[in-house]
Protein backbone atom coordinates (compact mmCIF):
# COMPACT_ATOMS: atom_id res chain seq x y z
CA UNK A 1 0.00 0.00 0.00
CA UNK A 2 2.88 2.19 0.77
CA UNK A 3 3.64 2.15 -2.64
CA UNK A 4 0.89 4.59 -4.01
CA UNK A 5 1.81 6.95 -1.78
CA UNK A 6 4.36 9.29 -3.81
CA UNK A 7 6.14 12.46 -2.48
CA UNK A 8 7.75 14.67 -5.53
CA UNK A 9 10.32 17.70 -4.37
CA UNK A 10 10.60 20.82 -5.40
CA UNK A 11 7.73 20.79 -8.15
CA UNK A 12 6.98 24.34 -7.44
CA UNK A 13 10.01 26.96 -7.02
CA UNK A 14 10.06 28.49 -3.61
CA UNK A 15 9.16 32.04 -5.09
CA UNK A 16 5.70 30.77 -6.34
CA UNK A 17 5.38 29.02 -2.91
CA UNK A 18 6.50 32.35 -1.14
CA UNK A 19 3.97 34.61 -3.54
CA UNK A 20 0.81 32.24 -3.26
CA UNK A 21 1.16 33.01 0.64
CA UNK A 22 1.63 36.32 0.29
CA UNK A 23 -1.61 36.47 -1.43
CA UNK A 24 -3.53 34.20 0.67
CA UNK A 25 -2.69 36.65 3.73
CA UNK A 26 -3.95 39.72 1.79
CA UNK A 27 -7.03 37.74 0.64
CA UNK A 28 -8.74 37.61 3.56
CA UNK A 29 -12.12 38.51 1.95
CA UNK A 30 -11.75 34.89 -0.19
CA UNK A 31 -10.84 33.04 2.97
CA UNK A 32 -13.31 30.41 4.47
CA UNK A 33 -12.60 29.14 8.15
CA UNK A 34 -12.80 26.05 9.16
CA UNK A 35 -13.39 24.89 12.73
CA UNK A 36 -14.83 22.01 14.21
CA UNK A 37 -14.11 18.75 16.07
CA UNK A 38 -12.25 17.21 12.39
CA UNK A 39 -10.49 20.42 11.06
CA UNK A 40 -9.13 23.53 12.04
CA UNK A 41 -7.92 25.53 9.51
CA UNK A 42 -8.98 28.46 6.44
CA UNK A 43 -8.81 28.09 2.70
CA UNK A 44 -9.56 29.87 -0.56
CA UNK A 45 -11.03 28.39 -3.38
CA UNK A 46 -8.50 29.31 -6.27
CA UNK A 47 -11.03 28.37 -8.88
CA UNK A 48 -14.41 30.60 -7.70
CA UNK A 49 -11.62 33.37 -7.39
CA UNK A 50 -10.06 32.95 -10.48
CA UNK A 51 -9.91 36.83 -11.31
CA UNK A 52 -7.19 36.30 -7.92
CA UNK A 53 -6.20 33.56 -8.69
CA UNK A 54 -5.53 32.76 -12.76
CA UNK A 55 -2.18 32.18 -12.97
CA UNK A 56 -1.68 29.91 -9.97
CA UNK A 57 -4.33 27.83 -11.39
CA UNK A 58 -2.53 27.63 -14.56
CA UNK A 59 0.51 26.87 -13.12
CA UNK A 60 -0.44 24.22 -10.81
CA UNK A 61 -2.38 22.29 -13.86
CA UNK A 62 0.15 22.27 -15.56
CA UNK A 63 2.48 20.79 -12.91
CA UNK A 64 -0.58 18.30 -11.62
CA UNK A 65 -0.70 16.98 -15.19
CA UNK A 66 3.23 16.22 -15.78
CA UNK A 67 2.80 14.60 -12.34
CA UNK A 68 -0.09 11.88 -13.17
CA UNK A 69 2.20 10.60 -15.87
CA UNK A 70 5.23 9.84 -13.62
CA UNK A 71 2.71 8.67 -10.75
CA UNK A 72 1.00 6.30 -13.43
CA UNK A 73 4.34 5.16 -14.64
CA UNK A 74 5.99 4.97 -10.81
CA UNK A 75 2.88 2.78 -9.70
CA UNK A 76 3.15 0.76 -12.99
CA UNK A 77 -0.60 1.60 -13.49
CA UNK A 78 -1.89 0.55 -17.47
CA UNK A 79 -4.39 2.27 -19.37
CA UNK A 80 -6.90 -0.31 -18.74
CA UNK A 81 -6.63 0.69 -14.96
CA UNK A 82 -6.43 4.64 -15.39
CA UNK A 83 -10.03 5.84 -16.42
CA UNK A 84 -10.27 7.76 -20.09
CA UNK A 85 -11.69 10.70 -18.87
CA UNK A 86 -11.20 12.83 -15.79
CA UNK A 87 -10.88 16.35 -13.99
CA UNK A 88 -9.92 18.21 -11.57
CA UNK A 89 -11.34 19.21 -8.20
CA UNK A 90 -11.27 22.62 -7.89
CA UNK A 91 -7.73 23.97 -6.30
CA UNK A 92 -7.61 24.82 -2.78
CA UNK A 93 -5.49 26.68 -0.65
CA UNK A 94 -4.97 25.99 2.65
CA UNK A 95 -3.40 27.93 5.61
CA UNK A 96 -3.15 25.97 9.32
CA UNK A 97 -2.34 28.25 11.88
CA UNK A 98 0.74 27.62 14.28
CA UNK A 99 0.45 25.06 17.27
CA UNK A 100 -3.53 25.03 16.27
CA UNK A 101 -4.49 24.00 12.62
CA UNK A 102 -4.91 20.55 12.20
CA UNK A 103 -7.20 17.95 10.28
CA UNK A 104 -7.76 14.83 12.16
CA UNK A 105 -7.80 11.46 10.98
CA UNK A 106 -9.93 11.29 8.13
CA UNK A 107 -10.57 9.77 4.52
CA UNK A 108 -11.23 12.15 1.77
CA UNK A 109 -13.61 9.42 0.59
CA UNK A 110 -16.60 8.32 2.04
CA UNK A 111 -19.76 9.05 0.76
CA UNK A 112 -21.83 9.99 -2.99
CA UNK A 113 -21.00 12.94 -2.98
CA UNK A 114 -17.05 12.13 -2.53
CA UNK A 115 -16.68 8.74 -4.36
CA UNK A 116 -15.90 10.65 -7.28
CA UNK A 117 -12.56 11.66 -6.02
CA UNK A 118 -9.48 8.63 -7.18
CA UNK A 119 -6.41 10.99 -6.48
CA UNK A 120 -5.15 13.24 -4.08
CA UNK A 121 -2.67 16.11 -5.06
CA UNK A 122 -1.40 17.92 -2.11
CA UNK A 123 1.92 20.89 -2.49
CA UNK A 124 3.51 21.86 0.82
CA UNK A 125 4.18 25.43 0.03
CA UNK A 126 6.39 25.98 3.27
CA UNK A 127 8.74 23.86 5.22
CA UNK A 128 8.42 22.20 8.55
CA UNK A 129 11.40 22.82 10.98
CA UNK A 130 11.99 18.77 11.23
CA UNK A 131 10.38 16.00 10.23
CA UNK A 132 6.84 15.23 11.52
CA UNK A 133 5.96 19.44 11.96
CA UNK A 134 3.01 20.00 10.22
CA UNK A 135 3.29 17.37 8.08
CA UNK A 136 0.84 14.24 6.92
CA UNK A 137 0.83 11.00 8.68
CA UNK A 138 -0.97 7.57 7.19
CA UNK A 139 -2.28 5.61 10.09
CA UNK A 140 -1.74 2.14 9.90
CA UNK A 141 0.98 2.34 7.15
CA UNK A 142 3.39 4.19 9.85
CA UNK A 143 4.18 6.79 7.43
CA UNK A 144 5.01 10.65 7.92
CA UNK A 145 5.46 12.59 4.74
CA UNK A 146 7.50 15.56 5.62
CA UNK A 147 6.29 19.12 4.70
CA UNK A 148 8.91 20.65 2.71
CA UNK A 149 7.88 23.96 0.69
CA UNK A 150 7.27 22.98 -3.09
CA UNK A 151 7.30 19.14 -2.58
CA UNK A 152 4.55 17.15 -4.23
CA UNK A 153 2.23 14.11 -1.85
CA UNK A 154 -0.10 11.64 -4.29
CA UNK A 155 -1.79 9.22 -2.67
CA UNK A 156 -5.32 7.65 -3.48
CA UNK A 157 -7.59 9.20 -1.36
CA UNK A 158 -9.89 6.10 -0.27
CA UNK A 159 -11.08 3.82 2.95
CA UNK A 160 -7.70 2.56 2.76
CA UNK A 161 -5.52 5.73 3.49
CA UNK A 162 -6.74 7.36 6.47
CA UNK A 163 -4.56 10.15 6.99
CA UNK A 164 -3.98 13.64 9.17
CA UNK A 165 -2.56 16.97 9.06
CA UNK A 166 -0.40 16.92 11.85
CA UNK A 167 -0.20 20.16 13.62
CA UNK A 168 3.14 22.41 13.36
CA UNK A 169 4.66 23.54 16.22
CA UNK A 170 7.13 26.27 14.24
CA UNK A 171 4.67 28.29 11.84
CA UNK A 172 1.64 28.22 10.60
CA UNK A 173 1.42 25.72 7.20
CA UNK A 174 0.46 26.24 3.59
CA UNK A 175 -0.66 23.55 1.11
CA UNK A 176 -2.44 23.84 -2.06
CA UNK A 177 -4.40 20.87 -3.29
CA UNK A 178 -7.17 19.06 -5.47
CA UNK A 179 -8.19 15.75 -6.50
CA UNK A 180 -8.51 13.60 -9.87
CA UNK A 181 -12.17 12.61 -10.45
CA UNK A 182 -14.05 10.53 -12.29
CA UNK A 183 -16.15 11.86 -15.21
Amino acid sequence: MKEYIKVYNEVLPTEICTDMISLFDKSKDQQEVYDNDLMNFSQINLIKNNDTWEKYNNILKDIFKKAIDQYKYECNISDYQWPKKYGFEEFRLKRYEKMEGSFKPHVDVKDYASAKRFLAFFIYLNSGENGSDGGTEFEGINSVCQRKAGALLMFPPLWVYPHAGLISETSSKYIVGSYLHYI
